[in-house]
């Protein structure tokens, strides 16, 4: 009962040449978290940094004034 890998996203970095992924997992208990996003570019890696912001806390909508 382990994290499994469910599917990474990819998208071309800025210059081009390689790409930005980050995997996402899910565990036998239907939760899922994603990885760390990885600049797979040995140019665009040297010149830019990853920053995340996580934010925790309930979602609330349709709520009256």
């Amino acid at each position: 009962m382990s994290w499994e890998e469910m599917y990474t996203c990819s998208a071309t970095c800025p210059c081009g040449k390689g790409k930005i992924t980050q995997t996402s997992y899910g565990d036998d208990w239907n939760r899922y978290k994603d990885g760390p996003v990885v600049i797979e570019c040995e140019e665009c890696s040297k010149k830019y940094k990853v920053e995340e912001v996580t934010y925790h806390g309930l979602l609330a909508s349709g709520l009256a004034d």
